[in-house]
């Protein structure tokens, strides 16, 4: 029987999560255009990905509803074209996602499954365990990726940073309060062999203990918080400013959004880890420091899950002269990052089946602030285009290589 690729999703329920399963299958119902996928690209002729017809999916989420109620409420897939998709989407399975340690700001957003079920962080995780291998043996699927896509969560505590591995899973035997969720999925996941991406600003992999996991295991990792939208074109003119040597004096950066990632940002705790990430990357492209970089982002309900990004760029040319540029970007949060998740779990799934191991480093122009190799004090590069280069650079590689075989 054909084994296939299993993509478990971390907040299934969620807008991200919907749009990529229902977009999915509807390009198998060939209800829909292919867009936005690398791998459907002449570009990558040659590298035999799993088909989207072999990609088993499913996830977990705190939320007592069901997929297709989810994808209807989150609407960014036309209901014309969901309502095709209903004897599909029941077929998908959404777990009782993690509730211990789930702050109070995502419970009152969110709110959780009506369970009497009373876990120990200890249980949830080996649970999560249990169904990611029932998962596996439902689908026959070989290879599984988790994908982390809810929403950000506060700060970690600092103490994490200096536990090992083996006082790492101490604490959570004894149900240590200060392990978060996302690290609590990351951790089953890297246990059971999956490969995980964080696409969120949650902190997972900096993490030693998992770090120390990773290596042992040799899981494939990427991450972290995915790069859709502003920060996207803002490492696309970051290069051009620094190559023609207009000195940038100022950044102003804002955005509205109205989906439950943006209202969970409304908490300053939630928002700082989302600003960091979102205000990574500029000075390490211009190569100075000596600029004023505001990032603002505003929960504005109306809009949903179509986000509005404005820009402001204040900068020098000849002698000194000022000038400044506008951008102004419109479009779906979910439908952006839709197809870069279906384009990381087969390029994933693909580097498995060649014995790679560690940070997928190919994929950083997919991420805010991407990960460095475990170990490395090296900075990861933050221009677009070396991050495409770098990327081209692998997939020239391995389509040499298949065709020497």
């Amino acid at each position: 029987m054909k084994q296939k690729l299993g993509v478990l999703f971390v907040g299934a329920l969620g807008s991200v999560a919907t749009t990529v399963m229902s977009g999915a299958l509807a390009i198998k119902k060939k209800l829909v255009p292919v867009r936005g996928l690398i791998t459907e690209s002449d570009f990558v002729k040659g590298v035999h990905y799993t088909p989207l017809s072999d990609i088993a999916f499913g996830g977990w989420d705190i939320r007592n509803r069901n997929l297709y109620e989810a994808a209807q409420q989150n609407a960014t897939i036309p209901e014309n074209i969901l309502c095709c998709l209903w004897e599909e989407m029941q077929s998908i399975p959404v777990y009782q996602g993690i509730q211990v340690n789930v702050d109070d700001i995502t419970k009152q957003v969110y709110g959780a499954f009506t369970t009497n079920i009373q876990e120990s962080l200890y249980q949830a995780i080996q649970r999560i365990m249990e169904e990611i291998r029932c998962f596996k043996d439902e689908h026959n699927v070989d290879f599984t990726v988790v994908i982390n896509v809810s929403s950000t969560e506060p700060m970690i505590s600092r103490e994490l940073y200096e536990w090992d591995l083996p006082f790492f899973e101490s604490r959570i035997q004894e149900n240590d309060f200060r392990i978060p969720p996302s690290i609590s999925y990351a951790y089953a996941a890297i246990q059971s062999g999956c490969g995980f991406v964080n696409f969120t600003p949650s902190i997972c992999m900096e993490v030693p203990a998992l770090q120390e996991l990773a290596i042992e295991k040799n899981a494939l990792i990427a991450g972290k918080d995915g790069k859709t939208g502003q920060t996207l074109y803002k490492t696309v003119l970051a290069p051009m400013f620094k190559a023609r040597q207009l000195k940038v004096n100022g950044w102003y950066s804002t955005n509205i959004l109205g989906n439950h990632d943006g209202e969970i940002l409304r908490n300053d705790k939630h928002a700082r880890s989302k600003l960091e990430s979102k205000s990574s990357g500029l000075k390490q492209i211009l190569g100075y420091e000596d600029f004023d970089h505001v990032v603002r982002i505003d929960y504005y309900s109306p809009r949903g899950d179509h986000k509005e990004a404005w820009d402001n760029i204040d900068f020098e040319g000849w002698m000194g002269s000022p000038m400044s540029m506008k951008v102004n970007w419109i479009g779906s949060d979910s439908i952006l990052a839709a197809p870069i998740l279906l384009d990381m779990a087969r390029l994933m799934d693909y580097a498995h089946r060649r014995g790679e191991k560690g940070i997928m480093s190919h994929l950083n122009m997919f991420f805010k602030s991407p990960y460095a190799p475990f170990g490395s004090q090296t900075e990861v590069d933050h221009d677009f285009f070396a991050q495409w280069v770098q990327f081209k650079e692998y997939l020239d590689q391995i389509v040499g290589r298949e065709g020497e075989s």
